[in-house]
């Protein structure tokens, strides 16, 4: 087993569960950085499975629909319909900002 796991903001993971910022100043990253040049290797980041049914799920929304279909699916979706989308899609920071930005731009465009 690695001493070190790969996470999905590449924050270093170490065995005991402590998560070690990337920063150069951090002495436990320091450590790291000599661990890892010493022939150590990570183990690398697994995506959950949930995330990987997210992240397929929005691809094939995205496949699926064109900024103006996107718009009437918003206009005649129910509340309970743009909830579960949300739910299921919208699982961080940057999600939330590129559906925004999707749903400004369809505006715009109309």
């Amino acid at each position: 087993m690695a001493k070190y796991q790969l996470t999905a903001t590449t924050i270093i993971l170490r065995d005991d569960g402590m998560n070690i910022p990337p920063d150069p100043a951090n002495r436990d990253y320091a450590e790291y950085l000599a661990w890892e040049n010493a022939g150590g290797v990570p183990a690398p980041y697994v995506e959950p499975p949930e995330q990987i049914a997210a992240r397929q799920r929005r691809t094939a929304f995205d496949a699926d629909a064109t900024r103006a279909d996107l718009l009437t699916r918003l206009r005649t979706a129910t509340p309970a319909q743009i909830n579960s989308y949300v739910d299921a899609n919208v699982t961080n920071l940057t999600d939330a900002r590129t559906l925004f930005k999707r749903i400004l731009l369809t505006l715009v465009q109309v």
